[in-house]
């Protein structure tokens, strides 16, 4: 189910749903919505594979770690 559907149907039952983001390697333009809590913020694949001189699948096992 899409966010949009789960924002709408949080709408409707008058809750309330939050987009958090727990993938490093995410593209920011992929987003429809704005994460309220994005992991990026703390730890960011790019930033890994540069500074460690990993691959992106060391770098992914790394920031997961």
């Amino acid at each position: 189910m899409p966010f949009s559907s789960l924002a709408l149907l949080a709408q409707a039952s008058k809750r309330t749903g939050h987009l958090v983001n727990l993938d490093p390697a995410a593209n920011s333009g992929s987003f429809e919505y704005e994460p309220v809590i994005d992991i990026r913020d703390l730890i960011n694949l790019d930033d890994v594979m540069n500074e460690l001189q990993y691959g992106p699948n060391g770098g992914l096992v790394y920031c997961f770690e």
